[in-house]
């Protein structure tokens, strides 16, 4: 991948993969624009990434809200001539049995993992389309191509994802813009802290499954994809045994 000057959007970018994926677009010399509602951890990214200031923009945007978001990527068309990738990473976990959740987490979740895509995709698309090309790189989950049990309000979020993005690929290659879709499993990432509705749980009170992989290895896996434009790019790697399995004989893990 050719990433040098070239502008990126990430949103969710305050941390977690959206973080990482920023990490690794400054290094290769991107111009990041970073989306997140967390103003705190995304000054502290940028003080971090002192020395790469130039290259680091960072917008406290809610993705929930389509005007927000288009004129903030208005502004950037403006500044730049140009959006080359949008990463649509912004989101939250869900694992909550069904008998428990009610229409505000409903709400919540379909809010913030579904619109948020919408909302990015809607605003982003007719300036791809103007300039005639871009790559659209949505973030669903491994629990967006198998539907595990105890995540129906996640997986409902995370397969709408896979099939929005699955069914704009061709259209979307008429205006010389590519779409992929991220799946990760277990990453290291505050997803564990942070339930659908309330308040974040403290690092100490949360248990990370063993299986889950760093942010850094989950990111080297999703560049790797992106630069060979996959449609569906799976991290871990093991996970796609899982996948495939799963599409041939409708055996759930």
């Amino acid at each position: 991948m050719e990433l040098k000057d070239k502008i990126c959007i990430i949103t969710g970018a305050a941390s977690g993969l959206g973080n990482g994926m920023a990490q690794k677009l400054v290094e290769y010399g991107a111009i990041v624009v970073l989306l997140d509602i967390d103003e705190v951890r995304l000054n502290q990214f940028k003080k971090v990434n002192a020395n790469f200031s130039n290259y680091i923009e960072i917008k406290n945007v809610d993705v929930t809200k389509y005007e927000d978001v288009n004129n903030c990527f208005l502004d950037i068309y403006k500044k730049y001539g140009k959006i080359d990738y949008l990463f649509n990473n912004a989101g939250i976990g869900g694992t909550l049995p069904f008998e428990q959740a009610t229409l505000k987490h409903w709400d919540k979740i379909i809010n913030l993992n579904l619109y948020g895509v919408i909302n990015g995709i809607n605003a982003v698309y007719p300036l791809m389309v103007e300039q005639n090309y871009g790559n659209i790189i949505n973030t669903s989950s491994i629990s967006g191509i198998i539907p595990f049990s105890g995540q129906v309000l996640y997986n409902t979020t995370k397969y709408a994802i896979t099939g929005l993005s699955l069914s704009l690929i061709k259209e979307a290659k008429k205006h010389n813009i590519n779409v992929s879709i991220i799946c990760p499993g277990m990453v290291k990432t505050r997803i564990f802290n942070k339930p659908i509705i309330g308040e974040e749980v403290p690092d100490e009170y949360v248990k990370i499954p063993k299986e889950a992989i760093s942010v850094d290895d989950a990111v080297k896996d999703i560049f790797e994809g992106i630069s060979k434009k996959k449609r569906i790019i799976i991290t871990p790697k093991y996970l796609r045994k899982y996948y495939f399995k799963y599409r041939l004989f409708e055996k759930l893990p």
